[in-house]
């Protein structure tokens, strides 16, 4: 009877510090300072909105209260967030936080998103989920990585602070890169800053920034400069602006002010105030001050509007003056 009322008195303390901890297992094996449990064991803390599932499960004493927990593999913890993996776990009773470790897979909850890393650290009153280290995250045709990851269940937010790069797979794959990204899940926008990258087959386009909606469509912002190549023949641009829709591959530089677009062409050069480039139809629009200079044919073309068909090497111009050098 005394065992009996050893045991209980030691599982009744586990379950009175900071509400109740539901805890079923195969075997018990409690100390002064720590509580073993082992085989299936379940820990159910309903304040905490957390269910744990795993083999061997370790509950510590720390300034006189049961405080820590440890758990190890295989780790299988549900949160109000995320449902997630790992070998093993760390949890803090009072703080409701701790960290998930090596092999961690977390997916969040509502979002359609899954998480790979080899730590995961979380704060359950912020609803807040971290890693230092390169993580991944795949959303359905969408796969980012990178540093210093943060997930905030409450604005719908992740975010990468370095090293970041996207690849969104489709009938164009485009790939993306940059130093640093925020991507709102709830509105399927991503921004990227700083060294912006934007690859496809066909085309590299650099930038100081960009905003796209994980669906195909975007903008890159600041000093952009690209290059897309189509049937063998490479087209250059420099603008401010670039709207762009990869699957559409149709391309819409803008400038600022008095600046303007510039645009190489095998032995053509090209500023107007705004392009639409539609590569499928390989059909090059030009508005406003443009200026061409074919320098194969040693002519220069002053229009308000032009219009260049590439398949068949010919061009439509409006309110046109030429000038034309002869040798």
């Amino acid at each position: 009877m005394k065992k009996i009322a050893f045991f209980l008195m030691i599982f009744l303390s586990v379950y009175l510090f900071s509400g109740i901890v539901h805890v079923d297992s195969d075997f018990v094996y409690p100390e002064d300072e720590k509580i073993t449990y082992s085989g299936s064991v379940v820990a159910n803390m309903e304040e905490d909105g957390v269910t744990l599932n795993t083999s061997t499960m370790m509950v510590f004493r720390e300034n006189g209260k049961w405080e820590k927990i440890e758990a190890y593999e295989p780790v299988n913890i549900r949160t109000k967030d995320v449902e997630a993996t790992a070998r093993r776990l760390l949890y803090y009773l009072s703080k409701k936080s701790g960290k998930l470790i090596e092999d961690v897979v977390a997916v969040l909850i509502g979002q359609n998103a899954t998480v790979t890393t080899s730590v995961l650290e979380f704060d359950l009153d912020k609803g807040k989920y971290w890693s230092d280290e390169p993580t991944k995250v795949k959303r359905k045709d969408v796969t980012m990585n990178g540093e210093d990851f943060s997930y905030t269940k409450e604005a719908s937010l992740l975010e990468y602070g370095k090293n970041f790069s996207a690849v969104k797979e489709g009938s164009n794959t485009t790939r993306i890169f940059g130093d640093s990204a925020v991507i709102d899940l709830g509105k399927d926008l991503m921004e990227v800053s700083k060294d912006v990258q934007l690859v496809t087959k066909d085309s590299t386009i650099s930038a100081d920034d960009m905003e796209y909606d994980l669906k195909n469509a975007g903008k890159l912002i600041g000093n952009v400069r690209g290059l897309i190549s189509r049937e063998g023949s490479i087209t250059k641009f420099e603008s401010d602006i670039l709207n762009f829709d990869t699957d559409k591959e149709i391309y819409e530089g803008v400038t600022k002010s008095s600046t303007c677009v510039k645009i190489w062409r095998e032995k053509t050069y090209i500023e107007a105030a705004r392009f639409v480039y539609k590569k499928k139809e390989g059909v090059l629009e030009l508005f406003e001050n443009v200026f061409i200079w074919d320098k194969k044919k040693d002519v220069k073309m002053w229009a308000k509007k032009a219009v260049i068909y590439m398949d068949e090497e010919k061009m439509k111009a409006w309110e046109v003056r030429t000038e034309i050098e002869v040798k």
